[in-house]
């Protein structure tokens, strides 16, 4: 599958490189075209990535994974054409400037981009894990757990079927405006592994009871 990304810093670098395993074409964005850290990228990812602005992202990818910070993520949405019934995936969290919590203002992120990119069809995942879990976890136990919102059963089924092909476990949670419920418990991951300084090497998991008569 031929997948856009915007925004190529440690999220969309991990995706990057995970996505390329498992065979995908990539066409990847970054504020900084000649930087180093996006020509890292490139040399990590092999021959089945290649750099573009963000248009050529948009109309490369059959799917575009949003991955570009919060503040910035209106503008380039806006400057965007031809997302039309496209999905968008979104990472992205509405994180304050001064870093003390969620953006309350609004009903959530997932939401605001589905307002300003409103032809495309918005998947909210992948926003409740650090990305250095995002290429091929392993984990103690189990896989990680992922949630998908959105409103487009079948957008949904194709972003499941993609988590599943980079072994993380990933579960419908219902329609877009469950965003904020998954950007809250992105905000918990961040004060865990920022905030209370626990790390980023963890992930969120299911653990199902052994007796389930219980």
């Amino acid at each position: 599958m031929q997948i856009g990304i915007i925004g190529a810093g440690m999220v969309g670098g991990a995706l990057a490189n995970a996505l390329t395993k498992v065979g995908h074409q990539i066409t990847i964005s970054a504020r900084e075209p000649a930087g180093n850290n996006l020509q890292s990228i490139l040399r990590k990812a092999g021959p089945n990535i290649q750099a573009g602005d963000n248009q050529s992202v948009a109309d490369f990818g059959e799917i575009v994974i949003l991955a570009s910070p919060w503040p910035s993520t209106k503008e380039i949405l806006k400057g965007l054409s031809g997302l039309k019934n496209k999905i968008i995936i979104d990472l992205t969290n509405p994180i304050l400037a001064d870093f003390s919590g969620l953006d309350k203002t609004i009903r959530s992120g997932g939401e605001a981009v589905a307002e300003w990119a409103s032809d495309a069809i918005v998947v909210k995942t992948l926003n409740h894990i650090s990305s250095n879990m995002m290429d091929h976890p392993s984990l103690e136990h189990g896989k990680p757990i992922i949630f998908v919102a959105g409103d487009d059963n079948a957008a949904k089924s194709i972003v499941v079927t993609l988590l599943e092909e980079l072994e993380f476990e990933a579960e419908d949670c219902g329609a877009l405006s469950m965003s904020t419920h998954l950007e809250s418990l992105a905000w918990l991951y961040i004060n865990r592994a920022m905030v209370q300084n626990k790390g980023r090497h963890f992930a969120f998991t299911i653990a199902n009871a052994i007796d389930k008569e219980q």
